[in-house]
């Protein structure tokens, strides 16, 4: 282990066995430390490259690269130190160390085909495919060159020709993650939940799972209310990396949504409550001294009403006692009374009561046009606006919070999310008895 032969395959495959068997992660990273002995004490003149490669099965690219950058000379230098830093998204330089480790083993399949990824993540798509139909005669039979094939046809929005190249590569070597991650990404972004759920699952038990694999697999079974699922799959990631931020926050989302309880009966009773509390006092018969009080007092709907006491209104002047039987009778007729606000804040979110003393100032153009998808939101909220047709900010605050919440696997978080993007623009949602 790590003192033969390190050709790439051979790699990969101890890097699998090492994600499914602790006993075998155990043993590689005692080497790994037994190595760093050997190169800082300098008895082993090959021990740094061993040692990047090490770094790299444990997947700590950062120290890989490291180690390696003075072993660039040796092919298998160059191609470890590549994908080092294709893995810190630093496809620039790894390009660099490629093409000049191309350039004096030109027949290595393993470095053409990590430059074919280099040039594709940098944008060199034609670079990459003019160097993938030198490859095409001589290895169709490997299960890496479709998978590159297929990023490449994925980058051209050729969604269907990628899938049949992903496809290709998984026949070939159906434990090839990346190429079962992409297929299901696919299936996930058109729509074909059910395909997508399923390749999800594949990803999910090969070793190392990929932690985007999971996210979105609980994603999915969130849409379809399979809440206890989509919590499993959190939780794995959080397992794996204890603070990863998105899978905090889909937790709690779908933690949040396990425990609401719907009662349909209540909810239609509230919104006939809310339509009532939103009805303008001028749809009434009322005096015109009460009317006119009523207006000074910047009282214009029921629901302003309820907020105040019968002392509250008598004290404003010119409001006597006829004008509060008046109001009272009004009320009545609606099931209402006065100084009932603080029931009505006990049953709905107090933010949904409007104030309509308080005039809004109206907001700029310019930021009413801004694209929602120029907003900071976490990616399930984003796909709520999509599936909501939501595509800029004026659209957005047209909204209500109860109209979000109705949106499929937009819960409480995604909401507070929401709500915080729009008050740093001065901005919020509407708010009304039915929001």
């Amino acid at each position: 282990m790590l003192e033969g032969s390190l050709e790439l395959e051979e790699m990969r495959n101890l890097r699998r066995e090492m994600y499914s068997d602790i006993k075998t992660r155990k043993e590689v990273e005692k080497i790994v430390s037994d190595i760093e002995r050997k190169v800082s004490d300098g008895s082993d003149g090959r021990a740094k490259l061993r040692l990047g490669v090490g770094y790299w099965l444990l997947g700590r690219y950062e120290d890989g690269a490291g180690a390696l950058s003075g072993e660039t000379a040796r092919a298998a230098g160059a191609l470890y130190y590549a994908l080092c830093l294709l893995e810190q998204k630093r496809p620039g330089d790894a390009l660099v160390a490629l093409e000049h480790a191309v350039s004096k083993k030109p027949d290595s399949f393993e470095l053409r085909l990590s430059l074919v990824r280099a040039h594709r993540e940098v944008g060199n798509t034609n670079t990459a495919e003019e160097i993938l139909m030198e490859l095409e005669a001589d290895y169709q039979d490997r299960a890496d060159y479709h998978y590159e094939k297929g990023c490449c046809l994925e980058d051209r929005a050729l969604y269907d020709e990628a899938r049949d190249e992903y496809d290709k590569a998984i026949t070939l070597d159906p434990k090839h993650a990346r190429a079962i991650f992409r297929m299901a990404r696919l299936h996930d972004l058109r729509g074909n939940d059910e395909q997508a759920i399923e390749y999800y699952e594949r990803c999910r038990k090969l070793n190392p799972t990929f932690t985007n694999a999971l996210i979105n697999l609980g994603v999915l079974y969130e849409d379809t209310f399979e809440y206890k699922r989509a919590i499993k799959c959190y939780r794995e990631v959080l397992e794996a990396a204890p603070g990863h931020p998105r899978a905090q926050l889909y937790l709690k989302d779908a933690l949040a949504s396990l425990n609401m309880y719907y009662d349909e009966d209540k909810v239609k009773q509230r919104n006939k409550r809310m339509q009532i509390l939103n009805t303008p006092v001028t749809d009434f018969e009322l005096s015109v001294r009460s009317r006119n009080c009523l207006n000074k007092m910047h009282i214009h709907a029921l629901g302003d009403l309820v907020r105040k006491t019968e002392q509250e209104l008598l004290a404003f002047k010119n409001f006597g006692e006829t004008s509060l039987r008046e109001i009272k009778n009004m009320l009545r007729q609606k099931g209402l009374r006065l100084g009932m606000a603080q029931e009505l804040e006990g049953e709905f979110p107090a933010a949904a009561l409007p104030i309509s003393d308080i005039e809004s100032a109206q907001p700029d153009e310019e930021i009413l046009n801004q694209p929602i998808s120029q907003l900071e939101l976490p990616a399930r909220a984003k796909r709520a606006m999509e599936k909501l047709n939501l595509q800029n900010v004026g659209q957005l605050i047209t909204m209500t919070e109860q109209e979000l919440l109705a949106c499929k696997n937009f819960g409480q978080t995604s909401l507070d999310e929401l709500k915080h993007a729009l008050a740093a623009m001065g901005l919020k949602l509407k708010e009304n008895y039915s929001s």
